[in-house]
């Protein structure tokens, strides 16, 4: 059986710098799309991609990857700082391409995670669930 490659965006991240070794652990191949180089084992190939406002050529990124697990985007910044239309070029533009990029990939798997900020701004009134 093949060994799964997952694309892991947003792996300098909170949650990406967990996962990236988790699923080495679990015995999947690992590629990461991150803003900088990071430091991870030598068995993950990087990619680097400086700015989700701007399209990206997806195109050598996806090429031998099964899954991609979606993480990157604009979370912890002050609302006040960062103008609307940066979080939706980034956030909901920026993952709409990919997505498409994955479709005509013809990826297995795209698994997409959020923050919860995306809902409900900067804080919330009531319990979100």
């Amino acid at each position: 059986m093949k060994t799964k490659r997952v694309l892991v965006t947003g792996a300098s991240g909170f949650i990406g710098r967990q996962l990236v070794p988790a699923l080495l652990r679990t015995g999947y191949a690992v590629r990461t799309a991150t803003r900088r180089r990071v430091s991870f084992p030598d068995s993950v190939e990087a990619a680097i991609i400086p700015d989700l406002k701007n399209p990206v050529n997806w195109n050598p990124i996806l090429r031998g990857v099964d899954i991609i697990v979606h993480l990157a985007g604009l979370a912890h910044v002050n609302i006040r700082d960062t103008a609307y239309s940066e979080f939706d070029q980034i956030n909901r533009i920026g993952t709409q391409r990919l997505a498409q990029a994955a479709k005509e990939a013809a990826i297995e798997r795209f698994v997409y995670i959020s923050s919860v900020r995306a809902q409900v701004g900067a804080s919330a009134a009531h319990l979100v669930r």
